[in-house]
Parts: C-alpha cells; structure tokens; sequence
C-alpha cells in the first residue's frame, strides 16, 4: 500500500469518527487537539482513539490490521489530528518508523 493511499484511509476514518461524534467539526478536525478542543479525558480518548484505529483497519486490505499501543493512544491525546493520521499512515506502510511512530510512542 502506498503512504499517500494510507493517509487517505487514516483521514478518511478520522473524518467518519468526527462526523458521528464532533458533528461541528466535520472537514475541519485536522488542528483539533482531543484533549484541549474537546475536553477528552485519557480513558474517554483511548476509546475515541481505539474506535478511529477500528475504523482505519476495516478500510485496510484483508490482514493488514495494524495494532497501536496504549502509549500511542495515550500521547495522540495531546496532538492535532492530522498527527494522529501521519501515525496510523505510517504503521500501514512502514514508512517513517524513526520519526512519526516513535514520537507518539513515547
């Protein structure tokens, strides 16, 4: 799979899980920040988080499921959106290990 094709479908689940649970903020999520802009508490957020990483799975090829860590879910709390996106594209593709992952799985 292709990063850019990974991105999209990263985007694409953000989008779907934005538009059912931050209606207003449909198409302009990208700088939201869970923690800050919608008050997301750390276990309220894991299961956004979760459900994104759900979503973004079901629009991968059959076995490629990728698995993100509770730490991951954790930090993405505190980031913009987009962030979050470049993360999920990156496991899909195993593109920027050193850079994207390592930095939310701190």
């Amino acid at each position: 799979m292709s990063s850019a094709l990974a991105f999209q479908l990263a985007g694409d689940a953000i989008e779907e899980y934005v538009a059912e649970h931050h209606s207003a903020d449909s198409g302009v999520w990208q700088n939201i920040v869970p923690e800050t802009d919608w008050d997301y508490e750390d276990r309220d957020w894991q299961a956004a988080a979760s459900d994104i990483v759900n979503r973004f799975n079901q629009r991968l090829p059959a076995g490629q499921d990728i698995e993100v860590p509770t730490s991951a879910k954790r930090a993405s709390r505190s980031k913009r959106l987009i962030e979050f996106q470049v993360y999920l594209a990156a496991k899909a593709t195993s593109l920027g290990v050193s850079g994207e992952i390592s930095a939310m799985e701190e």
